[in-house]
């Protein structure tokens, strides 16, 4: 095994992008989070101890900002 896969939302043509606006065409929903902060922060920890490569399936602006910061190396 070579990698560690987390998703951490869903896709644009269902609404599930996580996004930092709502949608234009359905303004009641930003999309929908499948992993919080905490989750992909323990899953880049688990990662690096194993050395891993961490793959994060990220679309919506909201799930990349939140996938970015919770995976930095500190």
């Amino acid at each position: 095994m070579g990698g560690i896969k987390r998703y951490a939302d869903g896709a644009l043509g269902s609404h599930g992008a996580w996004l930092l606006e709502p949608y234009s065409d359905l303004p009641e929903s930003t999309g929908l989070a499948i992993a919080s902060a905490e989750e992909l922060a323990a899953s880049a920890r688990l990662a690096a101890e194993h050395r891993l490569q961490l793959c994060t399936h990220a679309i919506g602006d909201r799930a990349n900002r939140v996938t970015s910061t919770s995976t930095r190396r500190r």
